[in-house]
């Protein structure tokens, strides 16, 4: 009797490990070929689920965004202060440093591989999202929220050597105080 698979679990799964390995190696410096070996899979079954090795990036990299905004969604209360909202997500960020550095230095590797796209797909199509989607959930301009994530994500390079995450909660901590400030500062000017 031939085995049942679940296409998209399984697809899931072969994203996930993917994820890791592209992480630990770079974006360069793995083939499909190495991929496939890697994940105890054919080229032919790899290529079958993802038409080629930028695809297959580009979908492990949404996998991980939508799970982490997934995550963070769910525990916002929208009721919540912009504070608490912050604190919150910016826990969440040190718990999940080195993920999210990984993640960081990837997508810079990526595009230094001139792997770029302008056509409305790819990397840059997640990272207008992940704007889009904190910019909402924290009800602020996406231009402050630009230069927010650009804050943290070098926050998370600067600190990535650091074994101790107290440095980058202080760290992220200052900056959640500024974003606070400039968004009162902001009600403010908008009230009179």
């Amino acid at each position: 009797m031939p085995r049942i698979v679940d296409h998209d679990a399984y697809r899931e799964e072969l994203l996930q490990q993917a994820f890791a390995l592209f992480a630990r190696q770079g974006y360069g410096a793995v083939s499909m070929r190495q991929i496939a070996e890697a994940l105890g899979v054919s080229t032919g079954t790899l290529y079958h689920y993802f038409p080629s090795k930028r695809a297959l990036f580009e979908q492990a990299v949404a996998k991980v965004v939508d799970r982490d905004l997934a995550a963070w969604e769910k525990t916002v209360n929208p009721q919540a202060s912009l504070d608490d909202k912050l604190r919150e997500w910016f826990d969440m960020i040190v718990q999940q440093r080195a993920e999210l550095t990984s993640a960081i230095m990837l997508t810079i590797d990526y595009y230094r591989q001139g792997q770029s796209s302008t056509d409305g797909t790819g990397v840059l199509v997640l990272l207008e999202s992940y704007v889009d989607t904190v910019a909402a959930l924290l009800d602020l301009p996406r231009t402050v929220c630009i230069v927010m994530l650009t804050a943290v994500d070098g926050l998370l390079l600067w600190h990535y050597p650091l074994v101790d995450t107290s440095a980058l909660a202080s760290s992220l901590d200052q900056l959640r105080i500024m974003i606070v400030s400039y968004a009162r500062a902001a009600d403010r000017s908008t009230d009179e």
